[in-house]
């Protein structure tokens, strides 16, 4: 019998617990030693403010999570079948998973082991808790993760936690070997999903990349919900609204607005757009900016390169303006694509781009004050003398 099978097996044995009745082992930390039936199990409570893409309800000894979407298989396509999960209390029994709770997917809580796939929850991870990673799917260049996300970078580095591919790369054996209770997905193949369901990991489907930025700040919230550290949460998300929202109100009072083109070269193809309530043209907006294309929605949009140059070129800055990002220049980007020289923000050093993507990804979703104070930097210098770049650079001539 392989491991897979016997992982399998274990797995479903696990899975048909959950409609029982598990009882924590002895000694476990943070498992209940007896179950109190009638006792809030969580004192500490989280909830969405901003996300519109999940809800929690707390029921005495399990939390009741709903997600509004599934995995995204493509530029276009998601699945957006909402799904629910039942976070239950370690030493307390799983609720049957009837009525309301039918078909939800059951996890005990708080979880040992996780997994982030591809890697956009790792910032919440060093801010709540590195020593849970155990696994993820793409790791930022060490150069900058090294500052943004130090613990979490030091178990990649002394490899306590371990890459385990990501898309149709993703190695469900070694994800099984690593006996997650979790693992965290935005896109993927859903054939790998429900093998690593059956295998009796629970896979939970989350992008924090398409909220608005404090939405996305919410991703604290949304992994404390997994680690019983709703309080570290509220702690971390509380200071960053604030100081999200003083900056806001500073930009606000800029007497310009700058036009700010957002949006990724398509290399020779269509231009991708964010829509208003993505994550860029939101901080733009909340930067003092204001975004060339007034497009309603939360997703990417797929616009002409015709209509982008001919709207774009007197643009006063262009944020994003490449996928990959990282170390691209202004010669590098019109070789690929000589139309772009009319971009005069591009021609004239107003290019603006994540520094390292990945972290940008990773650790710049839970912290969005600091993604903002970069850009008002950029937009209006007189409001922030002296400010350090952290998650953008400029782009340079090359």
């Amino acid at each position: 019998m392989t491991r897979t099978t016997l992982a399998l097996a274990a797995g479903l044995l696990l899975l048909s617990a959950c409609a029982g009745a598990p009882a924590a082992e002895s000694g476990d930390a943070g498992c209940a030693r007896n179950h109190e039936p009638g006792r809030d199990y969580f004192p500490d409570k989280v909830s969405a403010q901003v996300s519109k893409q999940w809800q929690v309800g707390y029921r005495q000894n399990y939390k009741l999570l709903k997600v509004n979407a599934g995995p995204k298989t493509s530029l276009e396509q998601t699945d957006t079948a909402p799904r629910s999960y039942v976070l239950y209390q370690c030493g307390t029994p799983a609720p049957e998973l009837t009525g309301e709770l039918a078909g939800a997917t059951a996890i005990r809580v708080p979880v040992r082991k996780a997994i982030d796939n591809p890697a956009t929850l790792l910032g919440a991870f060093e801010v709540l808790a590195p020593e849970v990673l155990a696994g993820y799917g793409e790791f930022p260049g060490a150069e900058t993760a090294d500052k943004h996300l130090p613990q979490v970078s030091k178990r990649i580095t002394d490899k306590t936690a371990v890459g385990v591919g990501h898309g149709d790369k993703l190695d469900t054996e070694r994800v099984l070997n690593l006996g997650p209770q979790v693992m965290f997905a935005a896109s993927g193949d859903k054939a790998r999903f429900d093998k690593l369901g059956q295998g009796g990991v629970g896979v939970v489907f989350y992008d924090p990349f398409n909220e608005t930025p404090l939405g996305s700040a919410e991703a604290v919230k949304f992994l404390s919900l997994f680690t019983n550290g709703e309080a570290k949460a509220t702690a971390h998300y509380t200071a960053v609204e604030f100081r999200y929202r003083e900056l806001t109100a500073k930009a606000a009072a800029a007497p310009a607005k700058p036009a700010v083109l957002v949006g990724i070269n398509g290399h020779g193809r269509d231009f991708l757009a964010p829509q208003n309530d993505y994550l860029e043209p939101t901080l733009v907006r909340d930067a003092g900016g204001r975004t060339v294309f007034d497009l309603p929605g939360k997703a990417l949009q797929r616009l002409p390169m015709e209509i982008m140059i001919e709207r774009g070129a007197s643009a006063e800055f262009w944020f994003r303006p490449d996928f990959v990002g990282k170390g691209a220049t202004v010669k590098k980007i019109l070789e690929g694509e000589p139309r772009l020289s009319r971009i005069t923000a591009l021609t004239s050093g107003k290019g603006i781009d994540r520094a390292d993507p990945r972290v940008y990804a990773a650790a710049g979703l839970v912290n969005p004050d600091k993604l903002l104070a970069d850009l008002v930097s950029v937009l209006h210098p007189d409001l922030l003398p002296g400010h350090q770049l952290s998650f953008l650079r400029r782009i340079e001539a090359g």
